[in-house]
């Protein structure tokens, strides 16, 4: 059972004009919480992409277990974390450098090394 120090940290909203919103984001998905946030596009959740955080959003939305999930990224130079690089030529790097970060989803092939729960059956990322 959860303390109410966790319970009440779990409610907290976090604004985004307060200066340090992005730190307490941070620190949330660091403590594996499930986050409602606005996104460029439209509200979601977020989690930390791990197995934990993936089982989580599963377990709140239901019926996704075979679905991946989208995954944020702060700047182009982190996709190499989950991308085959050898998926992006020059147009693919031109486009993301123009458009990132910002609304625009791209699917990529996946590392080979990326966790299956990050990456769809077709070895592919969002």
């Amino acid at each position: 059972m959860e303390s109410q120090t966790e319970s009440k940290e779990v409610s907290k909203i976090i604004y985004w004009q307060e200066s340090d919103t992005k730190q307490k984001i941070v620190d949330a998905l660091k403590k594996n919480y499930v986050l409602i946030t606005t996104t460029d596009t439209i509200p979601g959740f977020c989690a930390n992409i791990t197995e934990l955080g993936f089982d989580r959003l599963n377990k709140i939305k239901g019926g996704r277990q075979a679905k991946p999930y989208i995954i944020l990224i702060s700047d182009l130079s982190k996709i190499e974390h989950f991308v085959d690089l050898a998926s992006l030529n020059l147009k693919v790097q031109d486009l993301l450098k123009k458009c990132w970060p910002g609304p625009l989803t791209v699917i990529f092939k996946a590392r080979k090394d990326l966790p299956y729960f990050l990456k769809s059956a077709q070895d592919t990322v969002a």
